[in-house]
């Protein structure tokens, strides 16, 4: 039911036409743009973050979009567009090189393994991402 009632947003997706308009056209659906890095929900034709306090309808669906769907979602994408998971890559490399790195410095995992998604966090109007490090020569 739900591909027959959302294929003319994906027609309209695939046709390059406006999946919003479309979107706007289509009844008995709830339906907003979804960040796969920060979490946040938008309205499909807008730049606005959805405030989930007042959308509860809303909220109930970003609650169970957890951080290991996105991560899934987003290595679907990628897999989508013909492109390597940055983290298997990774994984299967002989040697890993830390360019422009000193001895004595800290190394953010970020910077040495790419992740499928970024971890962005929404505080107020700010956005920050959040970044382990760590020294990759101890002593």
């Amino acid at each position: 039911m739900l591909l027959r009632q959302g294929a003319p947003i994906r027609d309209a997706w695939n046709s390059g036409a406006s999946y919003a308009q479309a979107a706007n056209e289509v009844s008995g659906l709830l339906f907003f743009a979804r960040d796969i890095d920060s979490a946040a929900a938008y309205p499909i034709d807008g730049r606005d973050r959805i405030d989930l306090h007042e959308r509860r309808d809303v909220a109930a669906v970003v609650d169970r979009l957890d951080g290991d769907l996105l991560d899934e979602l987003g290595c679907l994408w990628l897999k989508g567009k013909g492109l390597a998971d940055p983290e298997q890559a990774v994984q299967r490399a002989n040697r890993v090189v830390i360019h422009g790195w000193r001895q004595g410095e800290m190394v953010a995992w970020n910077d040495l393994f790419k992740g499928v998604r970024h971890d962005l966090y929404w505080i107020g109007d700010r956005v920050y991402e959040a970044s382990e490090a760590y020294c990759p020569v101890p002593g």
